[in-house]
């Protein structure tokens, strides 16, 4: 996690509605006040030019010191978080007695502290966790989902989002995580056509049974290869057909490899070995047909 360029993301504010934006010498000054030796001698150490960068390798070095949790804390702390926020410092505030501004400063901080957890758990679920901030300890607490699939129901499936489910599927591949890879490219052509239909108010089973979603959505964009869209007459256009027909093998293949194999199975059975080239492989045949559904959604709407 912490070298995820997502969490990181979150961690130095560059997203909306959660933690404040930290420059490069606030992000050195927390790494100084961490209190940990080899952290504040990093800070005059060069770790990268830009700050999401630097505090990556700052990270690598935390994870070989299991010391992460520190720089977090800070980041997470009240101080920290309240010190970005005007309402804080605001004369009003001053004017108020000590339970009211402590009031006004724990609303401030778990405001943002929730907008931080809300998003982070769209990032993590990828890899079937969850997070939550325990207040006490100020840590966060990492746990198992039952399921992967939970995700699919709550979210909408974009070219942004695809580019996102993308780059945390490259993150797994530099892990060397392959099955988890699997998982992610599964997820990513079950979202998309489970968007379509419900754009369309398409009547589906939620069963994740992808063939039979590939096949309304097919219906509705009118993409079957022997339909009228395709101009069955025209011989130039059939080795077109051809591809568009092999789609679906592909979309079949990655499903039932993922429900044999993946890791969502990997406590019932002992998995196939998978390789990064074949891992690759799929991540980019899953978003390829994923970005060709949503090319073809936009067309469609179109017209």
């Amino acid at each position: 996690m912490f070298h995820s360029k997502s969490f990181i993301s979150l961690l130095i504010g560059d997203t909306e509605n959660a933690l404040p934006y930290l420059t490069f010498n606030e992000i050195k000054q927390v790494v100084e006040i961490s209190g940990v030796p080899a952290f504040r001698k990093a800070v005059n150490t060069f770790f990268g030019e830009y700050r999401a960068e630097y505090l990556e390798n700052i990270f690598s070095l935390a994870n070989l010191l299991s010391q992460g949790d520190k720089i977090i804390g800070i980041i997470l702390s009240k101080r920290n978080i309240c010190s970005h926020f005007s309402t804080c410092n605001s004369e009003d505030l001053l004017n108020l007695d000590n339970y009211h501004k402590i009031e006004i400063i724990d609303k401030i901080t778990s405001d943002a502290i929730s907008g931080f957890i809300k998003q982070l758990n769209n990032i993590v679920i990828l890899d079937n966790l969850q997070v939550r901030y325990d207040f006490s300890t100020q840590r966060l607490i990492f746990s198992k989902l039952n399921d992967i699939d939970v995700f699919v129901k709550n979210t909408i499936m974009n070219f942004r989002f695809l580019k996102e489910l993308y780059e945390t599927g490259l993150q797994s591949l530099e892990m060397n995580d392959y099955l988890s890879v699997v998982t992610k490219s599964r997820t990513i052509l079950e979202k998309t056509f489970v968007t379509i239909l419900q754009q369309y108010s398409v009547s589906f089973k939620d069963n994740g049974n992808i063939s039979s979603y590939r096949g309304k959505v097919n219906r509705v964009l009118g993409m079957n290869p022997g339909g009228d869209n395709w101009n069955k007459d025209d011989a130039r256009l059939n080795d077109l057909r051809n591809v568009i027909s092999a789609l679906n093998k592909i979309i079949d293949s990655i499903a039932n490899f993922r429900d044999k194999n993946s890791d969502s199975h990997a406590g019932k059975q002992d998995p196939l070995p998978i390789k990064k080239a074949e891992a690759e492989l799929i991540l980019n045949s899953a978003v390829a047909v994923s970005s060709y559904y949503l090319e073809i959604n936009e067309r469609h709407k179109s017209h």
